[in-house]
Order: structure tokens, then C-alpha cells, then sequence
């Protein structure tokens, strides 16, 4: 099919970027490096493993934070919304059993992040998608549910390596009375 340019234009665009749509993922800290490691597969069982340097880690929060936010309705409390939401998110993901985590083999390609762009679907899903800026964009599409377990996940990496949890909103740390104190609804 041609897109009507030609080789000339095609050239001077760049090489073709390299797509990979995540189906799954497992984050493992790397003491040696201090980065993240998202050991990822496409649906046909292709891998790629993705390296989030500190400040990348720490950069992204904040911003899944706000979209998180923009999803509360106006005139409710937010930090109780939001920690009624990611405690509703943990409870699901703690019910869905666990999935059987992501080992990538040694020919995997391994490359660093230096970007991650959030998108928002039509239907008020997310979409990550990580990239070099030059060659490869990964993708996952996520529910609301999906984002707050990936906000989990980076909270569990940035305490796994001691890197603090300042970049975490206020909300996040909320926790509701647990054991027999707590109150039983009917």
C-alpha cells in the first residue's frame, strides 16, 4: 500500500518505530542498576524487558496521580473517593488470584525508557505507553482498576529500593480502620 510519499519523504521521517502491545507485565527492582525492570509479553508471547530509571519512577506518579483525580466527581471529598477507589482497586486485584509472573529469556531486548505518555480512550480507560524516543513504543491498556494496581506496583518498587514514597499523593498512604475496630456495614 503505498501512503502516497515517497522514499525521499519516508527517509527524512525516520525509521519506522518499532510497536509492542503489553499484555502482561511483572516489575522487578534492580539493586546493581537502581532501576525498575518491567519484564514484558505481547499476546503471542513476544518479550521485552523496559528499564524506569529513579527519576522516570518518580516523575510518573505524580502524573498518574492527576489522572486519577480528574476521574472523582465534582462535590465528593476527594481523598476519601480516591481511597475508597484504590482500596476497592487492591481488593479486586487481591481476589484475582495471581498471575504467573513474566521471565524474560536472555535474548529478550532490553531497553531504557525515557518517556511515558498517559493517554485517556473515549470509554475513560488509559493507555501507557513507554518509549525510548527514537526507535520502540510499548503500550498497555489499562482500566481505572488497572491504573491504581500500577500506582500499587510503583509504590512497592520505590519502597523496595528505599527510594521514598514523597512523589505519592496524600490519598495514596490513606488506609481505613482495619480488624475488630473496624465498623461493619450492613
Amino acid at each position: 500500500m503505498n501512503s502516497g510519499r515517497s522514499d525521499a519523504a519516508a527517509d527524512a521521517a525516520g525509521p519506522t518505530r518499532l510497536q509492542f502491545a503489553i499484555h502482561t507485565f511483572t516489575a522487578r527492582y534492580l539493586g546493581v542498576e537502581d532501576r525498575v525492570r518491567l519484564d514484558c509479553v505481547d499476546v503471542e508471547g513476544a518479550q521485552q524487558c523496559i528499564l524506569l530509571t529513579r527519576r522516570l519512577a518518580r516523575r510518573v506518579v505524580p502524573a498518574l496521580s492527576t489522572q486519577l483525580d480528574q476521574k472523582i466527581p465534582e462535590g465528593v471529598p476527594r481523598d476519601l473517593a480516591q481511597d475508597m477507589r484504590q482500596e476497592s482497586a487492591r481488593q479486586q486485584r487481591s481476589t484475582g488470584g495471581i498471575p504467573r509472573p513474566v521471565v524474560p529469556g536472555e535474548q529478550s531486548p532490553t531497553w531504557l525508557c525515557v518517556t511515558v505518555h498517559i493517554k485517556k480512550t473515549e470509554a475513560g480507560a488509559f493507555v501507557l505507553v513507554f518509549t525510548d524516543d527514537k526507535s520502540v513504543d510499548a503500550s498497555i491498556g489499562m482500566t481505572e482498576e488497572n491504573f491504581r494496581a500500577f500506582l500499587d506496583i510503583l509504590h512497592d518498587m520505590h519502597t523496595q529500593a528505599e527510594w521514598g514514597v514523597e512523589c505519592f499523593p496524600e490519598w495514596y498512604e490513606r488506609r481505613g480502620p482495619e480488624g475488630a475496630d473496624a465498623p461493619t456495614l450492613n
